[in-house]
Order: structure tokens, then C-alpha cells, then sequence
């Protein structure tokens, strides 16, 4: 995982879990089920906060069940919580997200992310 001159990831790759693409609405249970964010950024550097908008595709579940459709919903987590103390599990699938910036020149950044289920994690809007 190079960094370049701005300490950014040019090339995130981090390993599957176990939880089964077709077990993650069983395994939350009851809560809300992101399948998209619209942003994220650093809140708060020194602390690794970070703040994100959810956007499409989200949703209420209920004892494993999709039962509605959620709002736009606004974040502001740190990162030790949701990949440390609160983190129960990666899917075993992983999604390649290739950078759409032309900015100046095209970007060659990627990231290959799998899914992550969070305990206890705070939305502020």
C-alpha cells in the first residue's frame, strides 16, 4: 500500500472476512444496512475520525428482513471504533472501487474493500 506525497493510499487492498454475501441481512439482524456511501472524509485527523454521507440504497432491517427504505443519513465515527472495539465482521466478498478522478492527469488509485458489519455505530442526522 504506497502512500503518495499527501500520506493517501494509492492502492487500498484489505483481506475478506467470512460473513457470506448472502448472510450479511441475517447476521445484522435489526439495524440499518448501508450499501452505499456518498462520501467520506477525515473529521478529524489526530483522532482518525471520519465523516460520510450515506446516499442510495440504504435501509431499515428488521429481524433479517429488508422493511423500508432510509433517508440520507449523516456520519461522524472514529475509525479505532469501527474497526476495532465495534467491528463483528468482513464480508468474504470485496468490491474493487477504481478512482473517477481526472483531475490534472487520470488517477491510478484503487481500493478493494470488503464489507464491513459494525456494532454500535452513530449516525448524527
Amino acid at each position: 500500500m504506497p502512500a503518495n506525497s499527501n500520506e493517501y493510499p494509492e492502492s487500498l487492498d484489505l483481506a475478506g472476512g467470512d460473513i457470506a454475501a448472502e448472510a450479511v441481512l441475517q447476521r445484522l439482524g435489526t439495524g440499518v444496512y448501508v450499501n452505499r456511501l456518498w462520501y467520506l472524509n477525515y473529521s478529524d485527523r489526530p483522532a482518525c475520525r471520519m465523516t460520510g454521507m450515506t446516499r442510495f440504497a440504504t435501509f431499515w432491517v428488521q429481524d433479517g428482513q429488508v422493511a423500508a427504505p432510509l433517508n440520507v443519513m449523516r456520519f461522524d465515527e472514529t475509525i479505532y471504533r469501527m474497526l476495532g472495539e465495534n467491528l463483528l465482521g468482513l464480508t468474504a466478498h470485496r468490491e474493487l472501487l477504481p478512482s473517477d478522478s481526472t483531475y490534472q492527469a487520470r488517477s491510478t488509485r484503487s481500493s478493494r474493500l470488503p464489507g464491513a458489519l459494525i456494532d454500535k455505530f452513530r449516525f448524527t442526522l
